[in-house]
């Protein structure tokens, strides 16, 4: 079975805004995936995502 190179990888992570889906959102940015992150709580989403953009700044993060 062949498994993905980090950096070629994509996460998509639901209730990312804070808790275990931010911590998993953080974990797929250090190992340099692509995140797309998804919460209800826009301000928190939008707080997550310059969080998240401030680790790696050559990520691309998007939210909805």
């Amino acid at each position: 079975m062949d498994t993905l190179e980090p950096s070629r990888a994509t996460a998509i992570i639901f209730g990312s805004a804070s808790g275990i889906g931010l911590a998993l959102a953080k974990h797929a940015v250090m190992r340099k995936m692509q995140v797309f992150i998804a919460d209800k709580n826009k301000e928190e989403l939008q707080r997550a995502q310059l969080y998240l953009q401030r680790l790696d700044p050559l990520r691309t993060i998007a939210a909805r």
